[in-house]
């Protein structure tokens, strides 16, 4: 999993918590990318199910090990 390499191009995961958590919105490319991105789909439902933060980088940090 390269989603915590920096700079490789994902959608930064606060974003995705935003989005999750209903605070705020993505763009369309964003949602483009997401399309095309395993990691960020992984990253995007984990914040979805997560009960904050926190768990999200566990969860992770997990996968990516």
């Amino acid at each position: 999993m390269t989603y915590f390499l920096p700079h490789y191009g994902h959608i930064p995961l606060h974003r995705l918590w935003t989005f999750a958590t209903l605070q705020d919105e993505l763009t369309l490319s964003e949602h483009a990318h997401i399309l095309d991105c395993d990691e960020c789909r992984f990253a995007l439902r984990s914040c979805l199910y997560a009960d904050n933060f926190g768990a999200v980088l566990v969860e992770l940090k997990r996968e990516a090990s």
